[in-house]
């Protein structure tokens, strides 16, 4: 499960849960470039493993366009996100 939090801003931040697992992803840019994605843990909760970390950064890396849309449709024109479902396979 994939999921923004409202008490986030700059940089996007994405979180990832898995069972009672979890990790953030913040992805920076510069000049509009992506440039880097850092996975830590969130306190006081586990980390999701290394096997859902790759997986994790998989999709935002293929996904990142809507990623961006959803971050500034939520914090720049406070629309609600849609939830999705990306059924497709991640390696």
């Amino acid at each position: 499960e994939l999921f923004l939090n409202s008490s986030d801003n700059r940089p996007i931040h994405i979180y990832a849960r898995s069972g009672e697992n979890m990790s953030v992803a913040a992805i920076h840019f510069k000049n509009g470039i992506q440039t880097s994605i850092d996975i830590r843990n969130v306190p006081d909760v586990g980390m999701i493993d290394d096997r859902e970390i790759r997986k994790f950064r998989a999709l935002i890396e293929q996904n990142l366009s809507q990623i961006v849309n959803s971050w500034v449709d939520y914090y720049v024109y406070n629309r609600k996100p849609i939830a999705e479902r990306i059924m497709k396979p991640v390696e």
